[in-house]
C-alpha cells in the first residue's frame, strides 16, 4: 500500500477544503499532496503536516492560519500534506504502509517515489525554512527537534520553545533531510487532544509566515537534550498489540523529567517479544539500561526520557520511547 502512493500535485488550495478536518482530507486529496502557494522570485516557506496521520494540530493549524491571513497576503510557501489515508482512521500509519516520516533518506526513500518527487520540487526552490509539525502520543512538554546546532537552527528552535531535542535518530526524518540545504526544525507540540497544542502550532506558525524571516533570536537559555537511546520492540512488524508488555502508567507524565534507576519501566506477557534499546550507531545496548529479571522489567541506570508512550500500536510502529541526555553546544 504505502509503496504504491503517488503524489498529488496542486497549484493553490481551495478554500472549502480549509473546512474540512484532518479525517475527511481523502475526500479532497487521493493521496500525499505538495501544494504550491509559491511567488515569483520569492524563496519559500516549506511547511509539513500530518506525516503521521493521528497527528492533526499542524493540518489545523494551517487551515486556521489560511483563513485568518488570505493567501494573496502569505509569503512565498510550499505545503506538504502526508498521509491523508491514515488521517481518515486516525492511525500514525496504516498496515503496509511506510511510516511517513522514515522515508526521507535511505533505503526507505529509493522505495517512495512521491517523497523523491517533493525533494526534486522542494530543493531547488531554495526554502528559507523548513517547518514540520507533529503531536506526541503522551504528555510531553512542547519542543523542537533539531538535527543541527547552527545558529539560525538554535534560534528558530528558541523562538518556538525552551527546549530542544538534538536527535540524529530514526533515520529518514523530514526535517533531517531538509537541514542538509536549509534552516529546519520539527516542532512537537502535544498532545492532538489537547485543544491548546493547535493553538501552540498556529501562533508559532503565524509568527513565521506574518515574519517571513527568522530574527536573530537568544538562544543562550535554550535547553538541549540528545537524543540518545531509542527503545523498541524487537520483530514488531512480526507482533500483535496483545504481544506489547504492559509499560508502566506512572512514567507517562514523568517525560523529560530524570527517572530514577530502579523503577518499574515494564512487566512481559508470556508471549511479549524483547525491548532493545538501540543508541545511534544501532548497536544494542540494552543491558546498559535495562534490567530484566522474570517478566519485570526496570531500569539499570538514572535516565531522562522523552515520547514514552503506552499505547501498543505506537509501541509496534514505532518505539517505547527515547532516553535523553544534557547537550552543550
Amino acid at each position: 500500500m504505502g509503496l504504491q502512493l503517488r503524489l498529488t500535485r496542486a497549484a493553490g488550495i481551495d478554500p472549502a477544503i480549509l473546512d474540512l478536518p484532518a479525517e475527511r482530507l481523502h475526500e479532497a486529496f487521493s493521496g500525499p499532496t505538495l501544494i504550491d502557494l509559491s511567488k515569483p522570485d520569492k524563496r519559500p516557506l516549506f511547511v509539513a503536516v500530518l506525516l503521521h496521520g493521528n497527528e492533526i494540530s499542524g493540518w489545523d493549524a494551517v487551515r486556521f492560519q489560511l483563513k485568518e491571513q488570505s493567501v494573496a497576503a502569505l509569503p512565498s510557501m510550499y505545503l506538504f500534506i502526508g498521509n491523508i489515508e491514515a488521517a481518515k482512521f486516525n492511525r500514525r500509519h496504516l498496515n503496509g504502509q511506510l511510516d511517513f516520516n522514515r522515508v526521507w533518506s535511505g533505503e526507505n526513500f529509493d522505495k517512495t517515489n512521491w517523497a523523491q518527487e517533493v525533494m526534486e520540487e522542494i530543493i531547488p526552490k531554495r526554502p528559507w525554512f523548513m517547518l514540520d509539525i507533529h503531536n506526541t502520543t503522551a504528555p510531553n512538554p512542547h519542543h523542537s527537534v533539531i538535527s543541527d546546532t547552527r545558529a539560525k537552527t538554535l534560534s528558530a528552535a528558541r523562538e518556538f520553545s525552551d527546549i530542544a531535542v538534538y536527535a540524529h535518530q530514526p533515520h529518514g526524518f523530514l526535517s533531517r533531510r531538509c537541514s542538509e540545504f536549509t534552516t529546519s526544525i520539527t516542532i512537537e507540540v502535544g498532545m492532538p487532544t489537547d485543544d491548546t497544542s493547535t493553538q501552540r502550532a498556529q501562533s508559532f506558525l503565524k509568527r513565521v509566515v506574518t515574519q517571513g524571516s527568522f530574527p536573530s533570536r537568544d538562544s543562550t537559555d535554550l535547553r538541549i537534550f540528545r537524543s540518545k537511546i531509542r527503545v523498541v520492540l524487537e520483530d514488531a512488524a512480526k507482533m500483535n498489540e496483545q504481544q506489547v508488555p504492559r509499560f508502566a502508567s506512572s512514567l507517562r507524565s514523568l517525560n523529560f523529567e530524570r527517572v530514577a534507576r530502579g523503577t518499574k519501566f515494564a512487566t512481559l506477557k508470556p508471549s511479549s517479544g524483547r525491548l532493545i534499546a538501540f543508541d545511534e550507531e544501532m548497536n544494542d545496548v540494552t543491558d546498559t539500561y535495562l534490567d530484566i529479571n522474570g517478566d519485570a522489567i526496570s531500569l539499570r541506570n538514572d535516565v531522562v526520557m522523552s515520547m514514552y508512550t503506552e499505547d501498543p500500536r505506537i509501541a509496534l510502529q514505532d518505539c517505547v520511547c527515547y532516553f535523553l541526555e544534557p547537550w552543550s553546544t
